[in-house]
Protein backbone atom coordinates (compact mmCIF):
# COMPACT_ATOMS: atom_id res chain seq x y z
CA UNK A 1 0.00 0.00 0.00
CA UNK A 2 1.63 3.51 -0.97
CA UNK A 3 1.18 6.77 1.17
CA UNK A 4 -1.47 8.05 -0.92
CA UNK A 5 -3.87 4.92 0.36
CA UNK A 6 -2.97 4.92 3.71
CA UNK A 7 -3.42 8.60 4.15
CA UNK A 8 -6.63 8.02 2.15
CA UNK A 9 -7.85 4.89 4.54
CA UNK A 10 -6.78 6.89 7.85
CA UNK A 11 -9.10 10.35 6.99
CA UNK A 12 -11.63 7.46 6.76
CA UNK A 13 -11.14 6.12 9.80
CA UNK A 14 -10.90 8.83 11.79
CA UNK A 15 -13.82 9.84 9.64
CA UNK A 16 -15.86 6.90 11.36
CA UNK A 17 -14.36 7.69 14.93
CA UNK A 18 -15.90 10.92 14.88
CA UNK A 19 -19.39 10.03 12.82
CA UNK A 20 -19.61 7.19 15.77
CA UNK A 21 -19.20 9.76 18.86
CA UNK A 22 -21.71 11.83 16.91
CA UNK A 23 -24.27 9.26 16.63
CA UNK A 24 -23.72 7.84 19.73
CA UNK A 25 -24.01 11.71 21.52
CA UNK A 26 -27.34 12.10 19.79
CA UNK A 27 -29.07 8.78 20.52
CA UNK A 28 -27.47 8.97 24.58
CA UNK A 29 -28.93 12.34 24.54
CA UNK A 30 -32.23 12.21 22.77
CA UNK A 31 -33.47 9.23 24.61
CA UNK A 32 -33.14 11.37 27.85
CA UNK A 33 -34.12 14.59 26.46
CA UNK A 34 -37.44 13.27 25.20
CA UNK A 35 -38.45 10.95 28.23
CA UNK A 36 -37.58 14.59 30.64
CA UNK A 37 -39.51 16.06 27.52
CA UNK A 38 -42.70 13.77 28.37
CA UNK A 39 -42.92 16.36 31.55
CA UNK A 40 -43.65 18.57 29.58
CA UNK A 41 -47.62 17.57 29.79
CA UNK A 42 -47.34 19.04 33.77
CA UNK A 43 -44.73 21.61 34.15
CA UNK A 44 -44.52 25.05 32.09
CA UNK A 45 -42.39 24.92 28.90
CA UNK A 46 -39.95 27.56 30.06
CA UNK A 47 -38.86 25.10 32.51
CA UNK A 48 -39.21 21.77 30.71
CA UNK A 49 -36.71 22.99 28.12
CA UNK A 50 -34.02 23.81 30.29
CA UNK A 51 -34.30 20.33 31.83
CA UNK A 52 -34.97 19.02 28.67
CA UNK A 53 -31.54 20.06 27.11
CA UNK A 54 -29.36 20.12 30.26
CA UNK A 55 -30.04 16.60 31.42
CA UNK A 56 -30.01 15.68 27.73
CA UNK A 57 -26.37 17.42 27.43
CA UNK A 58 -25.18 15.96 30.46
CA UNK A 59 -25.81 12.10 28.52
CA UNK A 60 -24.87 13.45 25.21
CA UNK A 61 -21.36 14.32 26.52
CA UNK A 62 -20.94 11.02 28.49
CA UNK A 63 -21.82 9.18 25.48
CA UNK A 64 -19.14 11.03 23.06
CA UNK A 65 -16.88 10.50 25.67
CA UNK A 66 -16.98 6.69 26.02
CA UNK A 67 -17.36 6.14 23.02
CA UNK A 68 -13.94 8.42 22.03
CA UNK A 69 -12.23 6.31 24.33
CA UNK A 70 -13.02 3.39 22.76
CA UNK A 71 -12.45 3.87 19.87
CA UNK A 72 -9.44 6.21 19.97
CA UNK A 73 -6.00 4.96 18.62
CA UNK A 74 -3.20 6.95 19.88
CA UNK A 75 -3.97 5.87 23.74
CA UNK A 76 -5.53 9.18 24.94
CA UNK A 77 -8.53 9.36 26.93
CA UNK A 78 -11.33 12.39 26.64
CA UNK A 79 -11.55 14.77 29.69
CA UNK A 80 -15.09 14.38 30.45
CA UNK A 81 -15.90 17.66 32.59
CA UNK A 82 -14.86 20.15 29.77
CA UNK A 83 -16.97 17.83 27.33
CA UNK A 84 -19.88 18.68 29.95
CA UNK A 85 -18.98 22.75 29.92
CA UNK A 86 -19.20 22.65 25.97
CA UNK A 87 -22.36 20.49 25.93
CA UNK A 88 -24.36 22.37 28.68
CA UNK A 89 -23.29 25.66 26.98
CA UNK A 90 -24.56 24.41 24.08
CA UNK A 91 -27.77 23.69 25.74
CA UNK A 92 -28.15 27.12 27.12
CA UNK A 93 -28.42 28.79 23.94
CA UNK A 94 -30.30 26.12 22.15
CA UNK A 95 -32.83 26.23 25.08
CA UNK A 96 -32.69 30.33 25.28
CA UNK A 97 -33.01 30.21 21.26
CA UNK A 98 -36.11 28.08 21.26
CA UNK A 99 -38.16 30.20 24.26
CA UNK A 100 -36.89 33.27 22.73
CA UNK A 101 -38.78 31.95 19.30
CA UNK A 102 -41.93 30.93 21.27
CA UNK A 103 -42.27 33.86 23.26
CA UNK A 104 -45.64 34.54 21.81
CA UNK A 105 -46.90 31.89 23.74
CA UNK A 106 -47.06 32.00 27.54
CA UNK A 107 -45.78 28.98 29.56
CA UNK A 108 -48.51 27.14 31.27
CA UNK A 109 -48.57 23.46 32.51
CA UNK A 110 -50.23 20.70 30.24
CA UNK A 111 -48.92 22.60 26.78
CA UNK A 112 -48.25 19.53 24.89
CA UNK A 113 -52.04 18.63 25.10
CA UNK A 114 -52.89 22.41 24.57
CA UNK A 115 -52.08 23.58 20.95
CA UNK A 116 -53.55 20.72 18.09
CA UNK A 117 -50.58 19.14 16.46
CA UNK A 118 -48.12 20.70 18.61
CA UNK A 119 -46.65 17.78 20.12
CA UNK A 120 -44.38 16.61 16.74
CA UNK A 121 -43.37 19.85 16.06
CA UNK A 122 -41.97 20.14 19.77
CA UNK A 123 -40.22 17.10 19.36
CA UNK A 124 -39.12 18.03 16.21
CA UNK A 125 -37.60 21.07 18.29
CA UNK A 126 -35.99 18.85 21.36
CA UNK A 127 -34.60 16.42 18.57
CA UNK A 128 -32.89 19.43 16.64
CA UNK A 129 -32.01 21.13 19.37
CA UNK A 130 -30.03 18.03 20.44
CA UNK A 131 -28.39 17.63 16.92
CA UNK A 132 -26.34 20.81 17.75
CA UNK A 133 -25.91 19.14 21.35
CA UNK A 134 -24.50 16.44 20.09
CA UNK A 135 -22.85 18.24 17.48
CA UNK A 136 -20.69 19.97 20.05
CA UNK A 137 -19.95 16.84 22.44
CA UNK A 138 -18.32 15.17 19.98
CA UNK A 139 -16.09 17.95 18.89
CA UNK A 140 -15.10 18.62 22.49
CA UNK A 141 -14.88 14.51 22.59
CA UNK A 142 -12.03 14.54 20.33
CA UNK A 143 -10.66 18.28 20.78
CA UNK A 144 -10.18 17.92 25.02
CA UNK A 145 -7.63 14.59 25.43
CA UNK A 146 -4.66 13.80 27.32
CA UNK A 147 -2.70 10.90 27.49
CA UNK A 148 -3.59 9.80 31.21
CA UNK A 149 -5.11 7.00 32.20
CA UNK A 150 -7.81 7.35 35.13
CA UNK A 151 -10.86 4.90 34.53
CA UNK A 152 -11.43 5.13 38.33
CA UNK A 153 -11.84 8.75 38.38
CA UNK A 154 -13.65 8.84 34.92
CA UNK A 155 -16.60 6.15 36.74
CA UNK A 156 -16.69 8.34 39.08
CA UNK A 157 -17.46 11.89 37.38
CA UNK A 158 -20.02 9.97 35.65
CA UNK A 159 -21.76 9.04 38.53
CA UNK A 160 -22.00 12.14 40.10
CA UNK A 161 -23.19 13.33 36.89
CA UNK A 162 -26.14 10.95 36.72
CA UNK A 163 -26.54 11.01 40.22
CA UNK A 164 -26.38 15.17 39.62
CA UNK A 165 -28.85 14.80 37.24
CA UNK A 166 -31.40 12.67 38.69
CA UNK A 167 -31.29 15.15 41.88
CA UNK A 168 -31.61 18.23 39.44
CA UNK A 169 -34.37 16.21 38.05
CA UNK A 170 -36.66 15.74 41.16
CA UNK A 171 -35.36 18.73 42.88
CA UNK A 172 -36.90 20.83 39.63
CA UNK A 173 -40.08 19.06 40.06
CA UNK A 174 -40.58 19.40 43.60
CA UNK A 175 -39.74 23.07 43.29
CA UNK A 176 -42.16 23.71 40.49
CA UNK A 177 -44.75 22.31 42.51
CA UNK A 178 -43.96 23.88 45.59
CA UNK A 179 -44.58 27.47 43.29
CA UNK A 180 -48.00 25.45 41.99
CA UNK A 181 -46.32 25.84 38.57
CA UNK A 182 -47.70 21.94 38.09
CA UNK A 183 -50.34 21.00 36.21
CA UNK A 184 -52.72 17.90 37.04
Amino acid sequence: MDATNLWRWGWVKKFLQRFATLVVALLSGTVLALFIFLFGLIVPEAIIFALTFGIGAIFAAIGASWVGNHLATERTRSRLLPIVGISETTAVVVAVGLLALMLNHLPTPGFVTERSGMAPGRIVDVVLGMVFIALSASWATWRFRNSERRTGRDAAIMLGLVGLSILIFVATLYTASLFCLVGP
